[in-house]
Order: structure tokens, then C-alpha cells, then sequence
């Protein structure tokens, strides 16, 4: 257990998430995996992911397996935010318009039995999350001539 006057728990104490779910970006920041760790994270933080309408249950059950994986659900909630991301970022170097964009979202999720409004907010908590603050670092800090991929500080 993190206490909240270590390290640690100061820096959990700080992000706007539960728990366990800062620990586990601290942690993910450590190891190197941080940008997944975060989609994960978003994607944990909204309702469920997937719908399976009553009538057409064998269909949506196939477009699940596509995005599953042996490893579990987290990287199948990964790979959905990857595809969906992949998908969008398509569509953007085609030069759709945003509305369109959000058009075409909806769409893929419809086609993959994905619930758009949970996709959508995974999106703009991860956006939240991931727009930290640019900083630059003083010239007296050990940091300076690093290349850090991100601080944590308090």
C-alpha cells in the first residue's frame, strides 16, 4: 500500500484519477509504456466499451473478437482505442472536416458495435490527461540535458 506521505503517493495525490489507476501511471512511466498504460486508463474510466444488441448478438460477438486478445481485456481495450485512432487519423490526412470526422467515428463504431459516447469520452480524458504542460528545465537541474519523455513532480 502507497502511503499518501511517500513519493508516490504525492504524485498519485496529484493526478484527477482513482487510485489505483495513478499508481498505475506512475508505475507505466517507470517501465516505458506510459502512452498505452494511459489509454488503458482512459478507457477503464468509461461505461463499457462494447454493445451487444439482442439481435444481432452473433454479429457484434465477431466484431469483438477482433479487437481481443490472449492477453486479456486491457489490450483489447487498447486495440480498440488504437483502431479507432488509426481510423481517425485516416481520415484526417484526407483532409475530412472535424464534424466529419466525428460522422465517420460514429460510424466505425456502429460497424464495430462500439458504444461512441464511451469512445468519445476515453478520448477527451486521455486529451485531459495527456496535455500536461510544457516546462523547461533551469540549467541547475540534474535534468537539464536530458530528454525526458515525462515528470512527475509536486
Amino acid at each position: 500500500m502507497t502511503k499518501l506521505s511517500s513519493p508516490v503517493g504525492h504524485q498519485m495525490a496529484n493526478l484527477p484519477l482513482d487510485p489505483m489507476y495513478s499508481k498505475a501511471l506512475i508505475l507505466a512511466a517507470e517501465f516505458k509504456c506510459l502512452e498505452e498504460m494511459l489509454m488503458v486508463v482512459t478507457m477503464l474510466s468509461v461505461e463499457s466499451i462494447f454493445y451487444f444488441p439482442q439481435e444481432k448478438l452473433e454479429e457484434a460477438r465477431a466484431a469483438g473478437k477482433s479487437f481481443s486478445s490472449p492477453e486479456g481485456d486491457h489490450i483489447s481495450m487498447l486495440n480498440v482505442y488504437r483502431t479507432s485512432a488509426e481510423s481517425l487519423e485516416k481520415n484526417k490526412i484526407a483532409n475530412v472536416k472535424e464534424k466529419t470526422l466525428e460522422k465517420k467515428l460514429n460510424k466505425w463504431c456502429r460497424e464495430n458495435f462500439i458504444n461512441y459516447r464511451s469512445l468519445r469520452h476515453a478520448r477527451d480524458i486521455h486529451r485531459t490527461l495527456a496535455s500536461g504542460q510544457t516546462m523547461r528545465m533551469h540549467p541547475s537541474s540534474v535534468l537539464f540535458c536530458t530528454k525526458a519523455d515525462c515528470i512527475i513532480f509536486n
